[in-house]
């Protein structure tokens, strides 16, 4: 399995321009400071589990393994 912090990042930044918010606002509301949230986006900072879940929440979508090859090995 593998993980693009940019990739992840442009998912963010697409959902939030989807729900209508700016950056400040989802900051705000994920309680963390904007520095952060826009490290987020541009795919500098990798969000916690707790984060993705606090976001997923927000957005009102699921989040799994949609990327996960059946024979790919850890």
């Amino acid at each position: 399995m593998y993980y693009d912090p940019k990739e992840c990042g442009l998912r963010i930044s697409k959902l939030r321009q989807e729900f209508g918010t700016t950056p400040q606002q989802m900051a705000d509301n994920l309680h963390i400071s904007l520095d952060y949230y826009r490290a987020l986006e541009n795919g500098r900072r990798s969000a916690s589990l707790e984060l993705l879940v606090a976001m997923s929440l927000t957005f009102e979508v699921t989040f799994g393994l949609h990327d996960f090859r059946a024979d790919e090995k850890f």
